[in-house]
């Protein structure tokens, strides 16, 4: 592991990682992605947004870089494919919305349920063969 002090320089025994190295980085939600350092003292880029520079030149704005084959980690030029925002959004659209799902019934499990509002009337939260007053008047 690498230290770096706040004033930039680095603790003795500690060297930087040279220009070149790749790592491998995992987002929550979006998996692992390759990275490359292409600058010092700590400037990285994705490794396919490189090599897709290094063969076409610089990405255009309103522009990304799409792994055909939908493997993250395989950056090489033929399975690399520029498309505009809109369409990126429209090739993992079912993903996006498959996260969105899961995390809304995440979010919903960790609420607390109850059939009473906070001041204590019945909603309508609840169970209808309960007891309650709402149920006994539609009876």
């Amino acid at each position: 592991m690498i230290d770096r002090k706040s004033n930039g320089t680095f603790s003795s025994g500690r060297i930087p990682c040279p220009v070149g190295t790749v790592t491998i980085r995992e987002t929550i939600g979006r998996g692992q992605r390759a990275w490359i350092k292409v600058g010092q003292p700590n400037t990285w880029k994705p490794r396919a947004q490189v090599v897709w520079e290094e063969v076409n030149g610089p990405v255009p704005i309103g522009f990304v870089i799409h792994h055909r084959d939908e493997d993250k980690l395989n950056d090489a030029i033929g399975n690399l494919e520029l498309v505009t925002r809109a369409r990126h959004l429209e090739l993992h659209r079912a993903e996006f919305e498959e996260r969105r799902i899961q995390a809304s019934i995440e979010t919903h499990r960790e609420l607390p349920w109850s059939t009473k509002s906070q001041r204590g009337l019945i909603t309508g939260r609840h169970p209808a063969n309960c007891d309650c007053s709402i149920h006994k008047e539609k009876s």
